[in-house]
């Protein structure tokens, strides 16, 4: 995968699915989902995220992201789109259009 491709597939989840943390400061709904994302693909464990700031959380995902091998990257994406399209569901709508039913490996994360 080259760096342009890596770059714009970042650019979407940031601007799409995190940017929108930020704007939320750590609502509900993304509480969930780095819980799942720290859980249920890096597997992790999940006191280990970083609340204090969201810039810090989104930090630790995107240095994990840009060393990622490419399938991985395809891989979190899937992953984010059917976590956050679960959580929409559970919690109601967030204003974010999530596609469900992706499948995903387990990578490890290293920060």
């Amino acid at each position: 995968m080259d760096s342009y491709l890596r770059t714009g597939l970042w650019n979407v989840i940031y601007e799409h699915i995190l940017k929108k943390m930020l704007d939320r400061l750590i609502s509900k709904f993304w509480r969930d989902f780095f819980t799942k994302v720290y859980d249920k693909f890096f597997k992790q464990p999940t006191d280990q995220i970083p609340w204090g700031s969201s810039d810090q959380v989104r930090a630790q995902v995107r240095g994990w992201f840009f060393k990622a091998e490419w399938y991985e990257v395809y891989d979190f994406l899937e992953f984010a789109l059917e976590a956050g399209a679960t959580l929409n569901r559970e919690n109601g709508p967030t204003g974010i259009c999530l596609a469900p039913s992706a499948r995903y490996e387990v990578y490890e994360f290293n920060t």
